[in-house]
């Protein structure tokens, strides 16, 4: 049987779940503006998120060159896109990995 954890906008922004995602995206850097802005605008962007309305934003485009003289065109999200997308992943990490826990205790036992 497959287990089955619904992914929900609850479980994403709790308060745990959005810390982590916070400082794994600070650990990769760029984000010194993130915490004044997220202390003025979190609220609005959780009632957003909450209401199932989060749109994200323009996704920025650098060209990094290449050592044989071509471009590799990077998108690069926002900073809070960038927090969101983590907050994501990292619940959908924890479902896959109960499901998979989940497949190998089935295995194991039959």
């Amino acid at each position: 049987t497959k287990a089955e954890v619904p992914l929900t906008m609850e479980a994403v922004i709790t308060r745990e779940n959005l810390m982590l995602a916070y400082q794994r995206v600070v650990e990769n850097k760029g984000v010194a503006e993130l915490k004044p802005w997220l202390k003025k605008n979190w609220r609005s962007v959780w009632q957003v998120l909450i209401d199932g309305n989060y749109q994200p934003r323009a996704i920025r485009r650098m060209d990094i060159p290449k050592p044989d003289g071509g471009v590799r065109t990077l998108g690069i999200p926002t900073v809070v896109d960038r927090l969101i997308q983590q907050a994501i992943a990292q619940q959908l990490s924890a479902i896959v990995d109960t499901a998979s826990a989940a497949t190998q205790t089935t295995a194991t036992s039959t």
